[in-house]
């Protein structure tokens, strides 16, 4: 099956899209995306062939620039404060044995949430890594022993689409890139730290894999209402979709973009 995105004009978007859908607002827009058959998901060479969780929209294929919600998740952590490509290699199998010992299935993508140093060092970037419960309501949130068990809410992002091996560097070089398209859309503004999805394991060649890097999103001032003479003719419409993130102090982390800095859930299991 072909899955159809909705194009729009970034300056044009007045509210997020409906939970667990995308528009496009940039980038390529000629790859044809698929669904279904022997894997879920399938853009040119790029491929998924593990489920995501209920109610997650679809991947962004490689290239392309879409807005889009996702509902609120359970999802299981491990975090860092260094070294993020190194580290994580720790916390994928604390994550992989978490899942076998509850007996839930693995789910994709893997989330990883990132929070550069000031000096823009990979080094000092703290991380934390989360596999995704297929719904909400599966197991218990809380502590379960090297690993943190959290509801993440509901969150609006800007996101860019690309295919090759996986690490911070990948993600944190299509920020800029992110960040000025959000530019372009007047009366949003950037709410949170960069997000990478990978959506695929091992087993998938490093140039093949599929991701995601992405900046959460939030409208900064009200949407524009429909005119005196459309309000006759339209229902009015409410903003959906969101952030989930609380407000947070504004640091610079470069001169052209002051970044929101906002507490995401952390746990002190952590792999330094």
């Amino acid at each position: 099956t072909t899955i159809q995105i909705e194009s729009r004009d970034p300056g044009a978007l007045q509210t997020a899209p409906a939970s667990g859908t995308q528009v496009r607002v940039g980038g390529v827009t000629d790859t044809p995306l698929f669904a279904g058959g022997e894997v879920h998901f399938r853009a040119g060479t790029a491929l998924i062939d593990t489920a995501l969780p209920e109610g997650y929209p679809a991947p962004t294929i490689p290239g392309a620039i879409e807005v889009k919600s996702y509902p609120g998740a359970r999802r299981a952590e491990v975090s860092g404060s260094k070294s993020p490509d190194l580290a994580t290699n720790f916390a994928f199998f604390r994550l992989f044995e978490h899942i076998q010992e509850r007996e839930i299935a693995m789910t994709s993508p893997v989330e990883m949430d990132y929070t550069p140093a000031a000096n823009e060092n990979i080094d000092t970037t703290g991380w934390t890594m989360s596999f995704l419960y297929r719904t909400p309501t599966m197991g218990e949130s809380g502590e379960a022993g090297r690993v943190q068990v959290v509801d993440r809410p509901a969150v609006t992002v800007i996101s860019i689409g690309f295919q090759g091996n996986y690490g911070a560097r990948r993600v944190l070089d299509r920020i800029e890139e992110l960040r000025a398209v959000v530019d372009t859309m007047a009366g949003w503004e950037v709410v949170g730290p960069p997000r990478g999805l990978f959506y695929n394991g091992p087993n998938v060649r490093g140039s093949k894999r599929w991701g995601e890097a992405q900046l959460p999103i939030a409208r900064s001032t009200p949407a524009k209402g429909p005119s005196s003479e459309e309000s006759q003719h339209a229902e009015p419409k409410k903003e959906e979709g969101g952030t989930g993130t609380s407000k947070g102090k504004r640091v610079f982390l470069s001169e052209s973009h002051p970044k929101t800095v906002t507490t995401l859930p952390r746990t002190d299991r952590t792999c330094e």
